[in-house]
């Protein structure tokens, strides 16, 4: 596998599953793989082509606000 274009992708719903390549994306580049985001947060790395998935740090983004 070419590796030589491998690029980073933000996850945005930590809550869904992350899958290479992502849906609705070249279908075909390599087999589809659910990767396993670590539970501290931090990124993740397709074994097959090399994108990298940024994963949101759990806890401290999201405060309830007082209103």
């Amino acid at each position: 596998m070419d590796s030589t274009k491998s690029r980073t992708v933000k996850v945005e719903d930590p809550s869904q599953p992350v899958t290479c390549p992502p849906v609705g994306e070249q279908w075909d580049l390599h087999p589809r793989v659910y990767l396993t985001a670590p539970p501290e947060g931090g990124d993740i790395v397709c074994p097959y082509c090399g994108t990298r998935y940024l994963m949101p740090k759990s806890g401290g983004d999201k405060q309830p606000s007082d209103s």
